[in-house]
């Protein structure tokens, strides 16, 4: 038998404002409005605002609402198209060169399908150094008063740097087979850096702990002179031509415990085999975080064959 499709709900059974199925208890006593925080701010007017003036502002706004969750609608189609369609070409890619690399790593090898970095290199803008220059210097004036500071994500950061530790003590050379793959991307991530490198207080403040001697005046210097002449175009302002500016001990815990997911569901892979995976790495023209841009270029630019010892490249000119 062919399954069905759940039956439709009732018409009595939607939200007045965006005409969406009511899941669960409505947003309102007495009032037909689902829980979208929009549609209830609209419906909680009814009872103070004059009948017609309401009716008035109740057409525009819930029309303005059900426009909005359209073109909502019609962008994750689009996002999920194009990630069936990177999906496809990776797997016809995969089966092509198996069946050209009889190689075993190449024959058992999982797929991870990643970004890559603009490659462009441009002398550093002044206005961006003086940016990061500015910013630095007033979250070091916080970080050394001892104001408290509360921030999840540092410690969501921290966590994601312990668990990345115990994966490369559990299985030898994971630690290295992840610096292939970053290699691989040249630093796609590293855009979302900014003039800022994610440099926030909590991150300061363990320079301050690990070198007691340092001073506000010191610890600026020790960045801006990492500052570097030329870096990647439109990518953090510490993004230069062989990776990141600033060694590990002076980045942000976020830069040092970040792995995107293909790369984390690998490593995850690989730490219950109890062993390096080898991987077929394929990097696209996207940057990291604009994979769903109009404009986003999603051929490839790179393939290799990676395991805990090398990294196989791939002439791709025949790939595209």
């Amino acid at each position: 038998m062919f399954p069905t499709a759940p039956p439709a709900p009732p018409a009595d059974n939607l939200c007045d404002v965006c005409q969406k199925p009511m899941l669960g208890n409505p947003g309102l006593p007495d009032e037909k409005v689902c829980l979208n925080p929009a549609c209830v701010h609209l419906m909680k007017q009814k009872k103070t605002l004059p009948p017609i003036l309401f009716e008035n502002i109740f057409r525009i706004q819930s029309q303005q609402i059900r426009d909005m969750n359209q073109r909502a609608a019609a962008d994750e189609e689009r996002r999920k198209s194009i990630d069936l369609s990177i999906r496809k070409d990776d797997q016809e890619l995969v089966n092509q060169l198996k069946n050209e690399l009889p190689d075993q790593d190449a024959q058992s090898s999982r797929l991870i399908s990643i970004a890559s970095a603009n490659s462009t290199l441009v002398p550093l803008p002044k206005k961006r150094k003086e940016a990061f220059e500015n910013y630095l210097k007033e979250t070091l004036a916080t970080a050394f008063s001892g104001k408290t500071i509360n921030s999840k994500d540092y410690a969501k950061n921290r966590s994601k740097l312990t668990i990345n530790n115990k994966q490369n003590q559990k299985v030898a050379d994971l630690e290295n087979f992840t610096g292939k793959i970053c290699s691989q991307c040249r630093g796609g991530c590293c855009i979302a850096g900014g003039n800022e490198a994610f440099l926030e207080v909590p991150a300061l403040r363990q320079q301050i702990n690990r070198h007691p001697d340092l001073t506000e005046e010191s610890a600026l210097a020790l960045y801006l002179n990492r500052l570097p002449e030329k870096h990647v175009e439109g990518s953090c302002v510490f993004h230069a031509a062989n990776g990141c500016n600033l060694p590990t001990d002076l980045r942000s815990d976020v830069c040092n415990a970040y792995l995107c997911n293909p790369l984390t569901e690998h490593r995850e892979a690989s730490v219950e085999a109890n062993t390096v995976l080898p991987a077929l790495v394929v990097s696209r023209n996207y940057r990291h975080y604009h994979r769903y841009d109009e404009e986003a270029n999603h051929e490839v630019v790179s393939v290799s064959v990676t395991n805990a010892d090398k990294q196989r490249l791939i002439d791709v000119k025949n790939i595209n």
